[in-house]
């Protein structure tokens, strides 16, 4: 037999509100240090990326805190699409876009050039594989990665589009990966470029409203459930 619960065991508003409150300040207080740290690092006024971050309404204060580190670290420019926040099924991200790629490849002291090569074997005029070679002038070896089209390829409209300039993007992302000892922040996920991508979040001017009404829908879903018990 369920035991029910009495209305003294249900948390008031005000101390979940207070539980959340915490966290959330914390939050607020490290994406605060890292625009400053970021901003003076890559060489771009404070309140311009602060505005930058205030539109980003739909993304976790979790997603914007690693996007901040990733440019910070990496000296990437978000205002540039160096780097950028892209949705995976509900999930956001930091990715590096292949400007940003770009940008850490050639920076590099190292870095002596690059190639590529296409398969002679095609499918639909489309290359099977494609190798990106990076050279750098503290190896004997160069490095070379070869990717191919169809463990790479997705349903996405970009790759319909331009399938062998993707191809070729994916294959620089995991050459450098290898070749420059650079960790991307998504992983194995595809990075989305940003000639035609255009993010599909709404904008507003507060992001920390945007963490308190998040936070105030979870609330009002525990109080429902916890009524239901009673």
């Amino acid at each position: 037999m369920k035991r029910k619960t009495t209305p003294k065991e249900i948390p008031s508003i005000l101390s979940i509100k207070d539980d959340l409150s915490k966290p959330i300040e914390l939050m607020g207080r490290l994406i605060q240090k890292e625009i400053s740290a970021c901003a003076g690092l890559i060489g771009i006024d404070a309140d311009e990326l602060q505005a930058w971050i205030d539109l980003q309404i739909a993304v976790p204060a979790k997603s914007i805190l690693t996007l901040l580190r990733v440019a910070k670290q990496y000296e990437l420019d978000p205002l540039q699409e160096e780097v950028l926040l892209t949705q995976y099924d509900n999930h956001w991200q930091a990715s590096i876009s292949v400007d940003g790629w770009i940008k850490l490849i050639n920076k590099h002291p190292t870095f002596a050039g690059m190639s590529f090569t296409e398969s002679p074997e095609t499918d639909q005029s489309l290359p099977l594989w494609m190798e990106c070679t990076i050279h750098r002038s503290d190896r004997p070896i160069s490095t070379t990665v070869r990717e191919y089209l169809t463990e790479v390829k997705t349903d996405s409209d970009i790759w319909k589009k331009m399938p062998r300039r993707m191809l070729r993007h994916r294959t620089l992302q995991q050459c450098a990966r290898l070749a420059m000892g650079i960790r991307s922040p998504d992983g194995q996920k595809e990075v989305r470029e940003n000639q035609g991508h255009h993010h599909s979040h709404e904008f507003s001017t507060s992001l920390d409203a945007s963490i308190m009404q998040t936070q105030t829908e979870k609330l009002k879903r525990f109080i429902v459930s916890r009524k239901k018990c009673l």
